[in-house]
């Protein structure tokens, strides 16, 4: 035999002492009030117009067939591999040795890292960001105003 549960009883509202001393007449007023508030916020409409004839209880039609999609996320077609990337960033940094661009921020290249297809592109630019330092091609901006950047040293595809 499986032990009884007990379950707490539905709530009935506040105990019977607590509301001796409120009358009818006071209590009908403020759910009145309440009720008034609540279809005042119902009321407004944060989008007027187009939507003005719809309500809760109405069906929305379907899209039209020709209707834009809208899709989040990215192509897959445009991902890169790691060593592609790797290749997309060598290629980005020596562009910029050779337009004369001394120094970059990361964001700079966040075109290139979204496009890896890895699960953490925020890890695989720290290894390629260490792999660069390592082999003297940027390096860290120690400047106050270069806080976060990296200083370009060298093309990596020379």
């Amino acid at each position: 035999a499986s032990p009884a549960v007990e379950t707490a009883p539905a709530y009935s509202g506040p105990p019977d002492e607590e509301m001796d001393d409120v009358d009818e007449e006071t209590m009908a007023r403020e759910v009145e009030e309440l009720n008034e508030m609540l279809q005042n916020v119902l009321d407004e409409d944060p989008e007027p117009g187009e939507y003005g004839h719809l309500r809760i209880e109405d069906d929305i039609e379907a899209p039209a067939d020709d209707a834009p999609v809208f899709e989040l996320g990215g192509d897959d077609s445009n991902k890169l591999t790691s060593d592609q990337g790797r290749q997309a960033l060598h290629e980005r940094l020596d562009q910029w040795v050779r337009e004369g661009k001394n120094s970059f921020a990361p964001r700079e290249v966040t075109d290139i890292v979204i496009r890896v297809n890895l699960a953490d592109t925020k890890r695989w630019f720290y290894r390629q960001r260490d792999a660069l330092i390592e082999a003297g091609v940027i390096s860290e901006d120690e400047s106050d105003e270069g806080f976060g950047k990296y200083d370009i040293l060298r093309s990596p595809l020379s």
